[in-house]
């Protein structure tokens, strides 16, 4: 196995184990830990960065932060993966085009047309090898933190939030003449925005 596969395995392996030792989980912008009692409360880009955190610190270093306490942001994620060169930079890669996305990549992508106090956008890590369905719909499986169901979810299934915090579960994409369309579930409706994807390697010592 390659170094590079190591990388992204131990990325994801790190994100699927605090998914199991989750006990209560709110997707909320005011991160709130509790190890022993499995309470993990945080929104996407917090989820992303404990990971990295705990895997890769060198490399959530080279991400911008524009949360202040909270760490980088969404789309600080994006902008850090959207302006890599080809060839990669500071332990990142760009990947494209999604299909081409693996197991512990990361994918995010902006809002730019948000509002003040409006999400940034959204992050996640990539649980395993998109799949292509019949009508071209890209469906990538997801670790990430939400209040959005999505397909297959794992959250809650019921009450007035059906899916909050972490878990897992499918985001579907299509290319539009517009560019790239994201939804997150059979409620959701098709949103256009940027999307960013960096696939972790080596830093140079």
């Amino acid at each position: 196995m390659s170094t590079q596969v190591t990388y992204r395995q131990q990325v994801a392996a790190e994100a699927e184990a605090i998914l199991l030792r989750v006990r209560h989980t709110t997707y909320t912008h005011e991160t709130y830990v509790d190890v022993a009692t499995g309470t993990y409360d945080m929104d996407c880009s917090a989820y992303a960065g404990y990971v990295l955190q705990r895997i890769a610190p060198r490399h959530y270093g080279t991400i911008h932060n524009g949360g202040g306490a909270h760490g980088p942001l969404a789309v600080d994620f994006y902008h850090r993966f959207a302006a890599l060169p080809p060839a990669g930079s500071d332990g990142w890669r760009p990947v494209r085009p999604l299909g081409d996305a693996r197991r512990g990549d990361i994918v995010a992508w902006d809002f730019p047309d948000r509002k003040p106090g409006d999400n940034t956008g959204h992050v996640f890590i990539v649980v395993d090898d998109p799949q292509v369905l019949d009508d071209g719909v890209v469906a990538v499986r997801a670790y990430d933190s939400s209040d959005v169901e999505h397909y297959d979810d794992t959250r809650g299934h019921g009450g007035d939030s059906p899916a909050t915090g972490l878990g897992s579960g499918t985001i579907h994409f299509r290319y539009a003449s517009s560019g790239i369309q994201f939804r997150f579930g059979p409620t959701d409706t098709y949103h256009g925005a940027p999307v960013a994807i960096g696939r972790i390697e080596p830093l140079a010592n």
